[in-house]
């Protein structure tokens, strides 16, 4: 995922991503290995996982979704789950996908609500010749 960022940042294009993994202690820990990637890279980002207040996450949103300056939002499929709207982002990466596929396409459905005025790209990460990857393809 990291090399996604980095790749899209080099590229120039500087829109909004939403990467996204299953499972949560995992999902914490690479969400804080892309924040500081964010930081290191100096663009602004949104940052949630499961501590945060549940009662700020809905104006995190509306920022996220009416700054142009912010470049992504990093959290867990977990946490994309509950009602928000990210219609800011025009990417949404998956990696570490959930074992139930249905969690992961209701995350990203938090990119695809009404309101989103542009294309989005999905990118999903499945390590081949895995059991991941045996769920995906079916």
């Amino acid at each position: 995922m990291l090399h996604i960022i980095s790749s899209i940042l080099d590229s120039g294009y500087f829109d909004k991503l939403y990467p996204m993994e299953g499972a949560p202690t995992q999902g914490a820990q690479s969400a804080q290995k892309a924040s500081k990637k964010s930081k290191q890279e100096k663009v602004k980002y949104m940052y949630i996982d499961g501590e945060t207040e549940i009662s700020s996450r809905e104006q995190m949103c509306i920022d996220f979704n009416n700054d142009p300056s912010m470049f992504c939002a990093l959290l867990t499929t977990k946490v994309g789950g509950f009602g928000l709207n990210l219609t800011g982002a025009d990417r949404a990466i998956i990696y570490d996908p959930d074992w139930n596929p249905a969690n992961d396409n209701q995350a990203v459905d938090r990119v695809f609500r009404i309101g989103q005025k542009r294309d989005v790209i999905v990118y999903r990460l499945v390590t081949m010749s895995t059991i991941e990857e045996k769920i995906y393809r079916r």
